[in-house]
């Protein structure tokens, strides 16, 4: 209180310098090397312990990535994983603990751990970069001119894409999609499930030769790791879930297997548009050939985003397509769980019914 009442009275610039010991006065947190108490949900008083209940089988999405890449540094040893401060949040203390001499964490700095990917790229080392969809606009000069522009094969993980929840305004991954889109030899992606996020991530390491970006949301996925990692390599085609004749639905990540049962059920297609970027031109070609209203829904930003690529697409072709896009319009998204933002932007998976039901 001394010092604080020093810079109080103060009229000239004063700093105060305080050494902070983070979780103070309660011994769990006090004791936490790793951030596990960075953000946290339910949890008992006296031990600390979660009280968060996870059915079998079931799997943050950092850790169905994660898994991945501990079976991916196994099978190649030019393998390296650069990650900007995030083991723990982005679920690399395991691959920490088997392989602590092939992940290095740079800090808090997103510059650094792009600019240091793209120097492992071009020595012909294989490289997975997990950022938070929130922290990518800081690297942004160096997947342009570091990675893009000399088209080397960095994968990112887009970690925490779409609405996060709790984490509040400032964590909600809705801007990366317009942030990377436009990047010449830029490949994004995002898968609806696990299996779909590790042949992907096959096609990534394997067959792809520059920039990829899979993005992937905060939450949880169904995956039983005791089958091992799928050798399968996803194709860069949209795929058809549903068939029907009253409209076509366009989307990707985990909202379509929400939506998917009902829509068949009203006679609308559903399509899983899994790459974001090449858009599937032929599928797009189809889609206009039957000439009924085309809705496309994306946990993301309208604005430059992946609806307006469609757009763009349909224009460049001179189609006239009765299209919808259903995202998030020009605003900041607020604090609230998932659930409550999604129903609020008419985003989830009542608002699709809803849309799609005033357009039959």
């Amino acid at each position: 209180m001394k010092f604080l009442e020093i810079a109080k009275n103060s009229n000239k610039p004063c700093v105060i310098h305080v050494l902070t010991e983070k979780g103070k006065g309660y011994k769990p947190s006090e004791k936490d090397k790793q951030g596990t108490w960075h953000g946290v949900g339910p949890f008992d008083i006296e031990s600390g312990t979660s009280l968060k209940s996870v059915e079998k089988n079931m799997h943050s999405w950092s850790t169905i990535i994660s898994e991945y890449m501990i079976d991916y540094a196994k099978k190649e040893e030019k393998f390296n994983v650069i990650i900007p401060a995030m083991i723990a949040g982005s679920g690399f203390i395991k691959f920490q603990e088997l392989f602590p001499s092939r992940i290095i964490d740079v800090g808090i700095a997103e510059q650094m751990a792009v600019t240091m990917s793209s120097g492992l790229a071009i020595s012909g080392i294989d490289v997975f970069t997990p950022i938070y969809s929130t922290f990518i606009q800081r690297a942004y000069d160096q997947v342009n001119h570091d990675v893009a522009r000399q088209n080397l094969k960095v994968v990112f993980g887009i970690d925490r894409a779409g609405i996060v929840g709790e984490d509040g305004e400032t964590h909600q991954g809705v801007f990366d999609i317009p942030l990377l889109r436009h990047i010449p030899n830029m490949t994004i992606v995002h898968p609806r499930n696990a299996i779909e996020a590790h042949k992907l991530l096959n096609y990534g390491f394997l067959k792809n030769n520059g920039p990829f970006a899979i993005r992937y949301e905060r939450g949880n996925a169904s995956y039983d790791f005791s089958k091992g990692i799928t050798d399968e390599i996803s194709t860069m085609r949209w795929e058809q879930l549903t068939k029907g004749n009253s409209a076509t639905f366009i989307a990707f990540g985990t909202i379509l297997d929400q939506v998917s049962e009902e829509l068949e059920k009203m006679g609308v297609e559903v399509i899983d548009a899994k790459v974001i970027k090449p858009l599937d031109e032929e599928a797009l070609n189809r889609i206009y050939g039957k000439n009924k209203p085309v809705i496309i829904y994306e946990e993301s930003v309208l604005s430059g985003g992946f609806g307006s690529s469609c757009l763009e697409y349909f224009s460049s072709k001179k189609y006239h397509v009765e299209t919808t896009l259903m995202g998030i319009k020009d605003q900041y998204v607020l604090q609230g769980s998932k659930a409550e933002l999604l129903r609020e932007l008419g985003l989830d998976k009542m608002g699709v019914i809803k849309q799609v039901s005033e357009l039959l």
